[in-house]
């Protein structure tokens, strides 16, 4: 452990001043000391007084060395900042910290890291969902007492569904059945399956049906979302000159499949603003950001917010508008410049459900966590 933990710390950046002072090789064995204690080590950093314990296996797994190694150090980072020699008291997020280092020590396989401009880094914060008001499961309760009776000309009371029907209240709100209850007729069991109040508010031994995707983003979330970027994008190993030896019978046979090479030489084509005006967009998902601002109208005494994220429908017009601006701007002047912010990147907030039996399924949907970019 003191190997890996010496390398851990060698391998961080300057930032880290702690770590890379507790793990100092030469010193380290004053400073750290180790002892297993059952399926946890006990951590302690001698000269700060403090104790870590950190768990050796995950979900019956055996974690690896490093693993464990940037959990305490990003715990004693969390409690103490050394900075110029001199240490000081802090409260820190401890798994941010933890992301800040398994980012730092990944090697990128597609991008070179820009240096940072300041001795820190800004991270997104966390989303949880809303809290909802008793009032809200209440009423999806009687929701599916009326709603059930009618549809199947059921003939029993609100407490035959509260006794037989409804699911404990994953926040523990409301009393009710065990999610894995499976005593009762095949009736029961089919309407706890129907139950709309169930589906929103109850869960199972995975945990909740409902998931916000900027919830838990630390320490692991958005690791794992930024390594789905991290993919090789060439191969050093081949050179320039194999493509451009077959760059052109390339685009030759690409020419030939979509049989346009019949029209080359015979259209011309002349920029119209109907071009831009009757293009049709796909309605009906995120189109992720649009840089500018909000702004507040009041219609029939209720104000009303427009911002400038929504769907693709929502932002078809102002996009169109910036676009012709931009060729009208060329088309007057021959020189195309470009306004809007493009260099943004932000997660995507959503609340996603999913009641799959599926165990893997589940998880990939507490996992979920996307992001855009402009």
């Amino acid at each position: 452990m003191f190997t890996i933990a010496s390398t851990v710390a060698r391998s961080l950046s300057d930032r880290f001043q702690l770590t890379k002072w507790l793990g100092y090789s030469p010193c380290m064995m004053k400073r750290l000391s180790f002892q297993v204690i059952g399926d946890y080590e006990q951590i302690t950093a001698i000269p700060l007084g403090l104790t870590y314990n950190v768990y050796r296996f995950d979900n019956g797994k055996l974690r690896s060395r490093e693993d464990m190694a940037i959990e305490f150090y990003a715990y004693f980072e969390s409690k103490i900042l050394l900075s110029e020699g001199r240490m000081s008291d802090c409260k820190r997020n401890h798994r941010i910290i933890m992301a800040e280092m398994m980012l730092e020590l990944k090697k990128m396989k597609n991008a070179i890291s820009i240096p940072p401009l300041f001795n820190f880094t800004r991270y997104p914060g966390e989303g949880k969902l809303p809290n909802i008001p008793v009032q809200v499961a209440e009423f999806f309760r009687l929701w599916d007492f009326r709603h059930l009776r009618r549809v199947l000309g059921l003939n029993c009371d609100y407490q035959w569904f509260k006794d037989y029907v409804f699911k404990k209240h994953f926040r523990g709100l409301h009393d009710g059945l065990e999610w894995n209850d499976c005593s009762g007729s095949l009736v029961m069991l089919c309407l706890r399956k129907l139950s709309s109040f169930n589906k929103m508010f109850t869960g199972d031994h995975l945990g909740r049906y409902v998931v916000h995707t900027t919830e838990n983003l630390y320490p692991h979330k958005l690791v794992t979302l930024l390594n789905k970027y991290d993919k090789p994008t060439r191969d050093p190993k081949v050179k320039t000159r194999y493509f451009a030896r077959i760059l052109a019978r390339g685009m030759e046979t690409m020419y030939e499949y979509m049989d346009v090479k019949k029209f080359f030489g015979k259209l011309v084509w002349v920029f119209s603003e109907d071009d831009i005006i009757g293009m049709n967009l796909v309605y009906g998902s995120s189109s992720g950001l649009r840089s500018g601002g909000s702004h507040e109208y009041k219609k029939d005494g209720i104000k009303y917010v427009v911002t400038t994220n929504g769907t693709k429908e929502d932002q078809e017009y102002p996009i169109k508008k910036r676009l012709l601006h931009y060729i009208r701007e060329f088309a007057r002047t021959g020189k195309f410049k470009f306004y809007e912010k493009a260099c943004c990147i932000c997660l995507k907030q959503e609340i996603i459900f999913s009641d799959s039996s599926n165990e893997e399924t589940r998880k990939n949907i507490y996992d979920k966590c996307r992001n855009f970019s402009l």
